[in-house]
């Protein structure tokens, strides 16, 4: 029980920083509250805890009893201090299986996920999906999503419209939506297109000259939270039926998440 008692003294929902691929992470209490009590979702969260319950598996002797009544007191007085009091029925089943699931050796993947998340100052309260399939969700209002990558996502959208823009031109203006109206390209011949206007016209001097443009691959030079450059090679069929093959690099200066400059490098 060790493991346990420490985790309500210094882990239980502090909330630390946390990026985590595998949970569906909420800021919003109100939409938690959703996916912890609504029978209306696809997975009920009750439903999922009690297929896994292991209380009745493996019942407690009376010196458990009485140190799991004591643990009870300190989890209250933990969500009290926090405001969370009105989650002391679900913390305490979730952590008292959470100790049976460590004590008896079980690795049940629920339990094993749960335990996890509390462990971070999180407070698992849902699933998002068909169990096992899917992703756990986490309540976490100090929760901030990683800059860089979303910046790595935005790049990434970039790379994924400029390669079928020339088959697919109605793209041309969600493409230039990725930049800030005031941004700028600058290519490898040194000439600037400032504002949307102008790099609308930029991307559409592409599509008038090409029939076809394939990424072959793509290697991460750099990655903060502001600047973000690519070296990448591709193939490019032109309308002449020309096929050159070029690399470039391409750096991106990022500002509220739009690219403010594009400085493309051979």
């Amino acid at each position: 029980m060790k493991s346990i008692i420490n985790l309500i003294n210094n882990k239980l929902f502090e909330f630390d920083p946390i990026e985590n691929d595998d949970w569906e992470i909420l800021t919003d209490q109100q939409k938690a509250e959703i996916y912890l009590y609504n029978d209306d979702v696809e997975q009920v969260w009750l439903d999922l805890r009690e297929k896994n319950d292991l209380d009745w598996d493996f019942p407690r002797n009376q010196d458990e009893e009485t140190q799991w009544r004591y643990v009870q007191k300190d989890i209250l007085q933990k969500l009290q201090k926090a405001g969370y009091e009105a989650y002391y029925d679900e913390v305490g089943y979730d952590l008292l299986n959470c100790y049976l699931n460590i004590k008896h050796r079980q690795n049940n993947l629920l339990w094993n996920m749960i335990f996890k998340a509390y462990k971070k100052g999180a407070f698992p309260c849902g699933w998002k999906g068909e169990y096992p399939n899917g992703k756990l969700i986490v309540f976490h209002p100090k929760y901030q999503p990683n800059t860089i990558q979303k910046l790595h996502d935005l790049v990434a959208d970039f790379f994924e419209k400029l390669e079928i823009l020339v088959q697919n031109p109605i793209i041309l203006d969600d493409l230039c939506n990725l930049f800030d109206e005031k941004g700028e390209i600058v290519s490898d011949k040194g000439e600037e297109h400032i504002g949307i206007e102008k790099i609308k016209t930029f991307f559409q001097k592409i599509i008038q000259e090409n029939t076809e443009t394939k990424y072959l691959w793509q290697k991460q030079l750099t990655n903060n939270k502001n600047y973000f450059a690519v070296r990448t090679g591709f193939v490019i069929k032109t309308k002449n039926g020309a096929i050159k093959a070029e690399t470039k690099t391409m750096a991106f200066d990022i500002k509220n998440g739009k690219i403010y400059s594009l400085e493309i490098v051979k």
